[in-house]
């Protein structure tokens, strides 16, 4: 595929639906297993902290970045940072006005310097 094909508007939707369906099955996955964890947990009763509680804020700190970067990516930050560091490259690349060569200077005189020149 070519970089140029890979930003198509079809292309983009794409990523983004299949970005959505890897969160989607991240959140269904965390709730069953952590709830079946929650449930395992009170039914052999033990006394004090409970374990499963360990668990789903661990997971949980993780599923809350894969929730950020998903945000994230969906305001095209990567796109947008791309497009204005290849603007910020073209522009230092771009030519600047060039200093005069000697045959287009001009004299200097009495009149812009205040010197005159030597005979």
């Amino acid at each position: 595929m070519s970089p140029a094909a890979a930003n198509t508007p079809e292309e983009q939707a794409q990523r983004r639906a299949r970005s959505l369906t890897a969160l989607l099955w991240h959140i269904g996955a965390f709730v069953i297993v952590n709830g079946f964890f929650w449930l395992m947990d009170y039914s052999l009763g033990t006394p004090g902290m409970q374990w499963a509680y360990w668990i789903t804020a661990i997971w949980g700190f993780g599923l809350l970045f894969h929730i950020l970067a998903w945000f994230i990516q969906g305001r095209d930050l990567e796109g947008r940072k791309t497009r204005e560091y290849l603007d910020q490259s073209q522009q230092q690349d771009a030519p600047t006005s060039s200093p005069a060569k000697p045959s287009e200077r001009r004299p200097q005189g009495p009149d812009s310097s205040g010197i005159e020149p030597p005979p």
